[in-house]
């Protein structure tokens, strides 16, 4: 979407960088892996008593959501514009920033990961 809507090099330059730091994500995760909270304890209940069979820690959703749309904001908002619009790129940061900290609690409310 962001390749045929906005600048596609810079679109493609975030396509890779993303795609590198997702693929650091999984190969930490085969080296430093830590169960689901419910693979450990069976008083642990998950959403739909699904199983998810990867690991964990590291969590890639985390990672998207801290470093990825934080990084497209900068990106986009920020380095390769005339003026910055301060007032839109806080709010966006905002936004990003209460979406990451939602999308923590609720991955550690249905028991997909722990509090370390």
């Amino acid at each position: 979407m962001l390749y045929h809507l906005s600048d596609s090099l810079l679109a493609y330059k975030s396509l890779m960088l993303y795609a590198f730091g997702i693929f650091i994500m999984v190969f930490l995760k085969m080296i430093y892996n830590s169960p689901r909270p419910f693979w450990v304890d069976s008083n642990v209940n998950t959403i739909y008593k699904n199983c998810k069979f990867d690991f964990s820690s590291p969590s890639t959703h985390v990672f998207t959501l801290v470093f990825f749309w934080n990084y497209i904001i900068f990106n986009y908002f920020v380095k390769y514009v005339k003026k910055i619009n301060t007032k839109l790129v806080s709010f966006l940061y905002f936004i990003v920033f209460l979406w990451s900290v939602g999308g923590m609690i609720v991955m550690f409310m249905f028991g997909l990961v722990y509090l370390y």
